[in-house]
């Protein structure tokens, strides 16, 4: 079963691909747009760990002292509702500070809470955890912009503690399953540790950061790529449309080139390889249409340099004896000038490309007639004038040649007179033989078509003559008639457009 027309046309494979392609591309760049965003998230939630660690180590005494070993937790982080008396907020290991015109607590990175505490050794980093050297060094820049002197200061970022398991049966705490390592959201802390200057102690901050946001899901992804989708496919449309239209139009060209032999000039528009097609079929239409040309004159040569040497052989023979000889030599010499005569015609009818030119028809017909007077054939010109009109010389001489054969053939004789008016040249060629029947006249017009039914030269030809005659007269945007005389005999009435 064949495929859709639309299926297998070149605009919509072109317009596929492009479609694919660019959704593919508006895939890729929507992913890095969301790592971005995460990674803005984060740099956010440094920036803001980073000013509230230094606004308390900018008061050292006011932070408590923690003693025993630095180990991974200290037990778990306090949250609001385990915020000491606000007596004690001097000495609290709690920062809670409200501010004015916050975020909503959904669009801010880091959580309210922090812990902040004094120790003898600095804080242990977890094991799958390292120093972070672009932090450490945010975190120095800080502390020198508020004139704080610091022996060392590091910082890291560090995957927020597991959770103890829920006893058996019971479901772990909102927010508090156990995260895998690759879990892309799974919560962290920052963490800083800094040594001031001739202190022996150690300021560890602690601050833990909300689960960033997970990469949005394919609903979202194509409710934001809806525009662009739409703006896509109309890109495309117009795209392919711009590469098919040229290729049909040569393809139509090409046809014209191919069935009716028209010349076809293209015009050169558009992208460098239509253009770069467009040229070389120009080129080789020219080339073609040469070809023809030259064809032309060469069957021309040829019929001209047979028919004289034949015609010249026919003189000589009729001296010979005997007789019966001489006849047999004289009918096939004719036969083969015959037969010379309906090919060369019949191939220059088909493969006809000559130009119109502006040429002096009255010319044209006394030198056909000159050729049969000097072969002594009964052929007159009734002379009205000199006619110039724009015609293809060779195309009208091949039909003079047609029409007086066939007067000579069945007429005997043949006279030819021309007139003009303002819009067209009516040429006349008239014999004194029988005619023809009234309903055969339509017929003898089309090709292989003869008024005696016979296949044999003794009696016609191939029945090209006026089918040949008739497609020269309609390139000339006229026409062909046949009529019986009154007076008896057949005119043959040809109308050249001027």
């Amino acid at each position: 079963m064949k495929a859709a027309p639309v299926i297998n046309s070149l605009a919509f494979r072109i317009a596929v691909v492009l479609f694919f392609t660019l959704s593919a591309a508006q895939a890729v760049n929507f992913y890095l747009f969301t790592e971005q965003r995460r990674s803005d998230l984060i740099q956010e939630a440094s920036y803001n760990a980073i000013q509230r660690f230094v606004e308390r180590v900018r008061e050292p005494s006011q932070i408590r002292f923690e003693t025993g070993r630095a180990g991974r937790r200290d037990g778990p982080r306090l949250g609001p509702r385990d915020r000491p008396n606000p007596i004690n907020r001097g000495v609290s290991e709690f920062e809670h500070r409200p501010r004015r015109n916050r975020p909503p607590p959904n669009d801010r990175p880091l959580n309210a809470g922090g812990r902040v505490h004094r120790r003898a050794e600095p804080l242990i980093i977890y094991e799958n955890a390292s120093l972070n050297p672009d932090l450490s060094k945010q975190l120095k820049a800080a502390l020198l912009e508020n004139s704080i002197n610091v022996e060392d200061a590091r910082a890291s970022y560090a995957p927020a503690p597991e959770r103890p398991r829920p006893p058996r049966g019971q479901m772990p705490p909102r927010g508090d399953r156990k995260l895998e390592s690759n879990d892309s959201d799974r919560p962290f802390e920052i963490r800083f540790t800094v040594k001031l200057q001739g202190s022996q102690e150690w300021i560890n901050g602690i601050y833990p950061v909300k689960p960033l946001p997970e990469s949005l899901s394919l609903s979202d992804f194509l409710e934001s790529a809806s525009i662009f989708v739409f703006f896509l496919i109309l890109a495309i449309t117009l795209i392919a449309y711009n590469i098919v239209r040229p290729i049909r139009e040569l393809s139509k060209a090409t046809l014209k080139v191919g069935q009716h032999r028209e010349k076809v000039n293209l015009s050169v528009k558009g992208p460098n390889e239509i253009r770069q097609m467009t040229e070389a079929f120009n080129q080789m239409n020219e080339r073609v249409n040469e070809l023809l040309r030259e064809k032309d004159v060469l069957l021309g040569a040829l019929g001209h340099d047979l028919r004289t040497p034949l015609t010249s052989l026919r003189l000589r023979i009729e001296q010979m004896t005997p007789i019966e000889t001489r006849e047999q030599a004289i009918t096939t010499i004719d036969e083969t000038a015959k037969l010379i005569d309906d090919i060369l015609e019949f191939a220059r009818s088909v493969g006809d490309i000559e130009a119109l030119t502006k040429y002096d028809l009255t010319s044209i017909i006394y030198d056909t007639v000159a050729d049969y007077q000097d072969m002594n054939a009964d052929v007159s010109f009734v002379d009205s004038g000199r006619i110039v009109m724009p015609c293809k010389p060779s195309a009208i001489k091949r039909m003079l040649r047609d029409l007086i054969e066939n007067a000579l053939k069945y007429g005997g004789n043949a006279t030819i007179s021309v007139s003009s008016d303002e819009k067209q040249v009516i040429l006349l060629v008239e014999d004194d033989g029988p005619g023809v029947d009234e309903a055969a006249i339509e017929s003898l017009l089309q090709p292989f078509k003869r008024g005696e039914d016979s296949r044999s030269r003794r009696t016609g030809g191939t029945g090209l003559g006026l089918a040949i005659a008739k497609s020269v007269a309609t390139a000339h945007g006229g026409d062909l008639a046949l009529m019986n005389r009154p007076s008896g005999g057949l005119c043959v009435r040809v109308l050249l457009s001027l």
